[in-house]
């Protein structure tokens, strides 16, 4: 069995609403995320760093259509909750 060297990993919960993800192998990043209640909706706030700006250089477009295709993902269960 080959191991996916972009598998996530779940680093963190906190209680107050974010959580952050890092990721095995390279490329190495992190991705914050956090969950605000603004009135009847929920602010959320992504975040990304990258070991080095060549690196998000290098992987911005593949980055920019995989985070539309993560919203979609996201607003669709959203939605059925």
């Amino acid at each position: 069995m080959s191991h996916d060297p972009l598998s996530d990993v779940l680093a963190s919960i906190r209680l107050t609403g974010a959580f952050f993800f890092s990721f095995e192998g390279a490329p190495l990043f992190r991705m914050t995320v956090t969950l605000t209640a603004r009135a009847r909706q929920t602010e959320m706030v992504w975040r990304m760093r990258f070991e080095s700006p060549e690196v998000y250089r290098s992987l911005l477009a593949l980055i920019t259509k995989a985070n539309v295709e993560n919203f979609d993902r996201l607003g669709r269960l959203l939605f059925k909750a």
